[in-house]
């Protein structure tokens, strides 16, 4: 069946009736007129059309304003193919409203699943570039105080080598403070190498070394992160400066840096699974797709097994050959 958008068949009606020289009034498809008893919309099926029933349309708005049978017609507009199709039948000016705002929200959230599938395909032709190094990086806070950043860890991962570099930073100052009541206390569990006490300017220069290598080498690189706007707040609070393109200073807007993309692995997991609705913790994600993961909550941790789940997504991005099969 071909099926035609209600907007095409619309406009269609309007410049065709225009070029016959008889002007359909525009207050004929106003809401309330529409879905008056006499509208024209009384016994349409929405949310899309036929082609069948949009001939059927555009014959009868032919008849009744210009006094030709098959006036108005859709030859030469192309349909649209559509995958999902859910018939709503309206009969009042109400009823429209609601469903365009349904649609509306489910237009935002194919949006949404199309920009998630770009930055999965992104994502996977960036790690087989075979090009930079990825940074995942994690911060945990006190769960009684969000302002105060207990740890500071980071997993790197250079693609030229596939080799990982992990690092886990304490922050003494805040020596005396644990979490435990509601998230696990795993600062003292560092699983990758050797957890460093320091403070909190001491990780970030730390850091911030490191991603100075990453653009001497490669010319930038690429974060990864699961809820990374969050990491990215938190170090905005500490005003962080991120290096630029070329090692001509620093910006605190991570965008005019010399990242080359930022990657969420929330909205990876997204578009791998079909869906953005209410995305899974890293645990669970892990879980999900059967990897292991110890010692969750610890920001070294956390790090390296965002960079493992990240690797994972990449892979599992479809191929030419099985997208064209």
């Amino acid at each position: 069946m071909e099926v035609y958008s209600w907007d095409i068949v619309q406009a269609t009606i309007l410049s065709q009736a225009e070029v016959a020289g008889t002007p359909i009034p525009e207050s004929l498809f106003e809401r309330n007129n529409f879905f008056s008893p006499q509208g024209l919309g009384c016994n349409l099926t929405f949310f899309e059309v036929s082609s069948k029933g949009a001939e059927k349309l555009a014959e009868y708005v032919s008849q009744e304003y210009l006094g030709t049978s098959g006036g108005l017609t859709l030859s030469g507009i192309p349909p649209h193919v559509y995958t999902d199709i859910t018939p709503c039948n309206i009969s009042t000016a109400q009823q429209f409203t609601k469903a365009v705002q349904k649609l509306k929200k489910r237009n935002k959230a194919n949006d949404r699943l199309r920009d998630a599938i770009a930055m999965w395909k992104n994502a996977s032709d960036l790690v087989n570039s075979k090009r930079y190094v990825f940074i995942s990086f994690d911060i945990e806070v006190y769960e009684m105080d969000h302002k105060i950043l207990l740890e500071l860890g980071w997993s790197m991962f250079d693609s030229q080598t596939n080799r990982y570099m992990d690092q886990h930073y304490i922050n003494s100052t805040y020596r005396h403070l644990s979490n435990g009541r509601f998230v696990d206390d795993q600062k003292l569990k560092f699983m990758f190498g050797v957890s460093v006490w320091a403070s909190l300017d001491q990780a970030l220069t730390e850091f911030r070394k490191d991603l100075d290598w990453c653009v001497r080498r490669d010319g930038g690189y690429v974060l990864v992160g699961h809820g990374l706007e969050n990491d990215f707040k938190f170090l905005a609070m500490q005003k962080f400066k991120w290096p630029v393109a070329g090692g001509r200073g620093s910006h605190n807007d991570v965008s005019r840096s010399a990242v080359v993309a930022s990657l969420d692995t929330e909205t990876l997991y997204g578009a791998y699974s079909n869906s953005l609705h209410n995305p899974p913790s890293l645990g669970r994600s892990m879980d999900n797709l059967n990897l292991e993961s110890w010692c969750l909550h610890n920001a070294g941790n956390d790090s390296h097994y965002t960079m493992e789940l990240f690797l994972h997504l990449c892979q599992k991005y479809p191929s030419t050959n099985a997208q064209a099969s």
